[in-house]
């Protein structure tokens, strides 16, 4: 079995890799106005407008560092 796994703080957490549709490298967002501050943005993914919410911003308040990996 295959998992995707990451990090909020210490605290590790995996998904079965059977439920992740698409990993996309870091793209571009749309900033949208009167949005809770989680929604990262919108990309637009196949011409379809796709939101972007920010674990880290729901769970632990503070926005998640850009990384590549």
């Amino acid at each position: 079995m295959l998992f995707v796994q990451f990090t909020l703080d210490n605290d590790r957490y995996v998904i079965d890799s059977s439920q992740v549709e698409r990993m996309l490298s870091l793209l571009p967002l749309k900033a949208m106005p009167g949005v809770p501050d989680w929604v990262a943005g919108v990309l637009d993914y196949e011409d379809l407008p796709v939101p972007v919410i920010d674990l880290a911003a729901l769970a632990l308040g503070r926005r998640s560092h850009e990384r590549l990996s």
